[in-house]
């Protein structure tokens, strides 16, 4: 799924390339193993653990080395609770825009 006009864009990552990602490790001011699943097309990654449940993070641009993740950026955080509350946000996101033209950024 694209969503490239709403907001920075999102773009939500086909399932077959994200199976096939190496897992992430987070540390700082959390700390997970995540799988990053879209991206907004200016640099910031959405990930969340492999696990059923599991919050959305909102992943600043920042450097991975050695599969660790890490960032000082303030707009690092959990965007939703889990998947369902992350997709129930872009479709938020949509029906505001196309009612007002007015764009949200996760």
């Amino acid at each position: 799924m694209s969503l490239p006009d709403v907001g920075n864009g999102v773009f939500i990552h086909d399932p077959g390339l994200v199976a096939r990602r190496e897992v992430t490790a987070v540390r700082g001011r959390c700390a997970a193993d995540v799988v990053v699943f879209a991206s907004d097309g200016g640099g910031t990654l959405f990930a969340m653990e492999a696990v059923s449940g599991s919050p959305v993070y909102r992943l600043p641009a920042g450097e991975v080395v050695a599969g660790v993740y890490r960032s000082d950026d303030q707009r690092f955080a959990v965007v939703a609770e889990d998947l369902a509350g992350f997709l129930d946000r872009q479709r938020d996101a949509v029906e505001l825009f196309v009612a007002t033209g007015a764009a949200v950024d996760l």
